[in-house]
C-alpha cells in the first residue's frame, strides 16, 4: 500500500482577525449609512405631512378670510380631512414620523411639538427645509417657541406691529440660534406657523 502525503494550508490568526476587523468596519459604516438614510426619509415625510396640513388649514382660511376657525384638536382636524388618522394613536395623540407631536387648534396657527429625541437637531433640520418658499398664501410667519412662550421668529413676510418687522432673509445660523433658545431646557419645544396682519391678530 502506498501512502500519499497531503499538505493542507489554513489561515493564520492574524489574517482571520484582519478579515473580522474589515467586516466590522464595513458593518458599522453600513448601519450608520442606513440610519442616516432612514432619518432623512422620516424628515422628508414629516415635511410633506406638515405641508399638507398647512394647505388644508389654508383652504379653510380662504373660505373664511376674516375668521380664525377653532379646530379644537386633532380629532376634529381628522374629521375635517386636514389630518391623516393613521398618524394618531388610540389616545388621539398624533405624531410625525420624526416623533414630533402635532398640535391643531386654530386655522391661523399650527404647530408641532418636539418632546423626544435630540430636540435641538430635529428643530434645526426641520426648519432648514426652506419653508419660506413653501408656505401657503395666508401663512406669513414661522417661529420656534420656548415652553415659557418666548418666541424666536425665523421668518415673517408681514410686520407684526412693532413686535417684529419683516424678516424674509435668514440663515442656518438664525435657525440654530432660534432652536437652541427654544429647545435648551428640560421641557419640549415648539415650532409654530402663523398668519397675522398689522392688527396683531394671529
Amino acid at each position: 500500500m502506498k501512502l500519499v502525503k497531503s499538505n493542507q494550508y489554513g489561515r493564520s490568526m492574524v489574517e482571520m482577525l484582519g478579515v473580522l476587523a474589515i467586516i466590522g468596519v464595513l458593518s458599522v459604516g453600513g448601519i450608520a449609512g442606513y440610519s442616516k438614510a432612514m432619518y432623512k426619509q422620516k424628515m422628508n415625510k414629516s415635511v410633506d405631512i406638515v405641508s399638507k396640513i398647512l394647505m388644508g388649514l389654508n383652504e379653510l382660511l380662504l373660505k373664511n378670510p376674516n375668521e380664525d376657525i377653532f379646530i379644537d384638536g386633532v380629532q376634529n382636524a381628522v374629521k375635517l380631512g386636514i389630518l391623516d388618522k393613521a398618524l394618531c394613536d388610540a389616545s388621539n395623540i398624533c405624531r410625525l414620523p420624526i416623533g414630533a407631536e402635532i398640535w391643531v387648534n386654530f386655522t391661523k396657527s399650527f404647530g408641532i411639538i418636539f418632546n423626544e429625541g435630540n430636540r435641538i437637531n430635529l428643530c434645526i433640520d426641520f426648519l432648514s427645509h426652506h419653508w419660506e418658499t413653501a408656505l401657503p398664501i395666508n401663512y406669513n410667519g414661522i417661529s420656534a417657541v420656548t415652553y415659557k412662550g418666548d418666541q424666536n421668529f425665523i421668518y415673517s413676510s408681514t410686520a407684526l406691529n412693532t413686535y417684529i418687522g419683516i424678516k424674509t432673509n435668514y440663515t442656518l445660523a438664525d435657525i440654530q440660534e432660534a432652536c437652541n433658545n427654544a429647545c435648551d431646557n428640560d421641557y419640549h419645544c415648539y415650532v409654530y406657523f402663523y398668519t397675522w396682519d398689522e392688527t396683531n391678530s394671529y
